[in-house]
């Protein structure tokens, strides 16, 4: 349940138009037979302002910085996530996952106000974050963040200023002199550069670690030293291997990677301003787990469903392997809003497949106020919309349908 190039042609689904039409025989209505009870009534459907026709295609990014964020969305399916680190790390993350799009995102996400600049100088081409806290929230927690480099030269010089730079934080755990951020070299690990501070009961650290052009980074807190230091290890090593899965877009040929890989952007309402803006966009199956708020629990369900893409977006549309796989991944968001205490709201006018329930006061990811969440299954594809009010998350489900099945 939410909260990474090749190219899918988007199937388009027949509209029925009336469902349950009746036949007329002395009077008494009779049901057609093959009248379909979960088919859309599109007389019923309310877009409200919300566009219902697919826009133009998209063609190519135009440009690298348009290229660096498709290719972050790409990277993703290849960034280790918290939870394989420690089952236990897929709380709410600390700070929001995605595409890392210039080095002054890496201000907030290492506090530290030094290290943008110590990145800007070496050619950063984009890069990907995820992190989590433990569930139930505790003190620890991961960030692992992947940024890549122009070149192997450029990443080595990169970790070695973004170590120089924790040493400079003005921002620490403890102020007091004797906790202040400090090197901790270790003689069987001369391949990261660690970094620690302290305090009453509970350590930080960060670790930067070049990886041909890559830099591997992390910022890990534990109750101990010791568990802190482990965790960040942990991640450079399953990272390593993750990573040399990927086969990157040569500098040169980012600005001509396909805008929308898969179709289903152009047929979708456009994404959010500002921040949801640079998250929006098209991730794989693994990519996918970072938006998930239970994503332990969602892996497997994607794997059976066969998840091939998910659009993130201001109504997010998942692609499955078939229909079946559409209504079973409907299914099982539900049973996990359910068991988030989720209570059951009206539905979408006119799509009796559509499902809507309503968060509780309580629930954590309630920012301003409780949401209503509505699933609809449409062919392959699953719809998914949060919204502050049903008519709002009603409209969104009818815009992204009839966006989604037009010819």
């Amino acid at each position: 349940m939410g909260s990474s190039a090749v190219r899918a042609a988007v199937v388009a689904v027949a509209v029925l138009l009336l469902a349950g039409c009746a036949t007329v025989h002395s009077g008494t209505a009779i049901r057609d037979p093959r009248a379909d009870p979960r088919a859309v009534n599109t007389a019923l459907l309310d877009p409200g302002t919300l566009p219902t026709t697919p826009r133009a295609a998209l063609g190519t990014a135009g440009d690298r910085a348009a290229g660096a964020l498709l290719e972050a969305r790409r990277m993703a399916e290849f960034v280790v996530l918290p939870f394989e680190i420690n089952p236990d790390l897929a709380g709410v993350p600390p700070s929001p996952n995605g595409p890392v799009v210039s080095p002054d995102a890496l201000s907030m996400t290492f506090l530290n106000p030094a290290i943008p600049p110590a990145v800007r100088p070496h050619d950063l081409v984009t890069g990907f974050q995820t992190s989590a806290n433990t569930k139930p929230l505790s003190l620890t927690r991961i960030t692992n963040v992947v940024l890549r480099f122009a070149g192997p030269e450029n990443a080595a010089a990169a970790a070695r200023d973004m170590g120089e730079a924790t040493l400079r934080n003005p921002i620490v755990v403890d102020p007091s002199p004797a906790k202040q951020w400090r090197a901790v070299p270790r003689d069987d690990r001369p391949d990261v550069l660690l970094y620690q501070s302290d305090s009453d009961g509970w350590t930080m650290v960060r670790a930067f670690a070049a990886h041909g052009p890559y830099v591997l980074a992390q910022l890990s807190q534990a109750k101990t030293a010791e568990d802190a230091i482990a965790l960040a290890l942990d991640t450079v090593d399953k990272q390593r291997p993750a990573l040399d899965r990927f086969v990157p877009t040569a500098v040169d040929q980012l600005a001509a990677l396909p805008a929308d890989p898969t179709g289903l952007i152009a047929r979708s309402p456009a994404p959010p301003d500002g921040v949801g803006a640079i998250r929006s966009g098209v991730y794989g199956p693994h990519a996918a787990l970072n938006f998930m708020h239970d994503p332990v629990r969602d892996q497997p369900l994607f794997a059976e469903v066969g998840l091939q893409w998910l659009l993130l977006s201001t109504a997010n549309v998942y692609q499955t392997r078939d229909v079946a796989g559409a209504a079973q991944l409907a299914d099982g968001f539900v049973a996990e809003a359910s068991d988030r205490k989720f209570s059951r709201a009206e539905t979408v006018p006119g799509m009796p497949a559509a499902r809507c329930l309503t968060s509780p006061k309580d629930d954590p990811t309630n920012l301003g106020g409780p949401i209503v969440y509505c699933v609809a299954p449409v062919e392959q594809y699953l719809i998914e919309v949060s919204a502050p009010a049903a008519v709002d998350a009603h409209q969104l489900v009818a815009a992204q349908y009839l966006m989604l099945v037009a010819p």
